[in-house]
């Protein structure tokens, strides 16, 4: 089902004939995150997508384990993918998805996921990837192998606009970008086979990246852009249920720059109560009320600001793609 991601603007009747930009989601994030991921990157696109009228198109990949809730959202919103190979939009932007496996080869979705990447380096003007498609990604063209981080990298890390470039035109020198991952790809990696770093961490690697391959400029991200606020509360609430459940052996770490003195204390007091048997290890009263009601979004409008260059750069792009055939 085609969902609109722009609603009427000044900018959509002033522009009347302008092509609408069609962009498909693959969205492949395991059930709990499913439906949360679906609508942030919707959001993002509907506020990106001011000045450039956008419908967004949505699929998945097969070989991901469904629950019956997920299953029922595939069948009211999804497409299969065998009708985005036959009818292909002009950009694309590809989801992760929680690693299972030590390599990515051996991920159920593997197959699919490898041949949806080759085929928008030919079938698209732009693709996003995020985290484990990104990663996927530089395997597929480039070789290169991603690699397990000693620690969780999660939490809102500054990073420095490290190139120019038309995606980040208008952004400053500096953004604010949330991370959650389990593996990384050194920077050094990405330079020594063409890619630009456009966002650089300064307390870890680079966050986005970008290279054009044949007609596609491939747009990877380690970073979450689309994060909602409480995004990474829920995952530290998800990774601290895992610990308690015996699913995790390491209690997990509270993400970095994410919550302010009071929420880390609260956070920081129910650690200790773990531990000290105050809190039952097979309870769980997460303070999750009271330390989402105080964090603070500093990122949305950098993302936001972000999206709207690359959907203006897909419809330039698509336009003169459109130009050349009927000329």
């Amino acid at each position: 089902m085609c969902r609109p991601a722009s609603t009427e603007s000044r900018a959509d009747v002033l522009a009347f004939d302008q092509p609408t930009t069609r962009l498909a989601l693959v969205n492949n994030m395991p059930d709990g995150a499913f439906d949360a991921t679906e609508r942030q990157f919707v959001d993002l696109i509907r506020a990106a997508s001011t000045d450039t009228p956008t419908e967004i198109t949505l699929y998945t990949l097969p070989g991901i384990e469904r629950g019956r809730a997920t299953r029922t959202s595939l069948r009211e919103r999804y497409r299969d993918l065998d009708e985005l190979w036959a009818d292909p939009p002009d950009a694309l932007i590809v989801t992760g998805t929680e690693p299972r496996e030590s390599r990515l080869e051996a991920e159920a979705y593997w197959s699919a996921l490898a041949q949806l990447v080759t085929w928008a380096e030919q079938s698209t003007v732009s693709t996003v990837l995020s985290c484990l498609a990104a990663h996927a990604a530089l395997l597929i063209f480039d070789g290169i192998e991603r690699e397990r981080l000693e620690h969780k990298c999660s939490g809102i890390f500054d990073n420095a606009v490290a190139h120019p470039h038309p995606l980040v035109a208008g952004l400053g020198d500096r953004v604010l970008v949330p991370h959650s991952r389990l593996n990384d790809v050194p920077t050094a990696m990405l330079d020594a086979h063409g890619y630009t770093t456009l966002f650089q961490a300064r307390d870890t690697s680079w966050t986005v990246a970008v290279k054009r391959r044949s007609r596609c400029l491939f747009v990877l991200c380690q970073g979450h852009l689309e994060y909602g606020t409480d995004t990474l509360l829920r995952e530290y609430r998800r990774d601290v249920r895992r610990f308690l459940g015996d699913e995790s052996l390491a209690y997990p770490r509270v993400p970095v720059d994410y919550v302010d003195l009071e929420s880390a204390e609260v956070l920081g007091a129910f650690r200790t109560g773990v531990f000290d048997g105050s809190e039952p290890r097979g309870e769980l009263a997460f303070p999750y009320r009271q330390i989402a009601s105080r964090l603070v979004n500093s990122w949305s409008r950098p993302a936001e600001h972000f999206y709207a260059n690359w959907l203006g750069h897909v419809a330039e792009q698509a336009h003169d793609a459109r130009e050349r055939v009927t000329s």
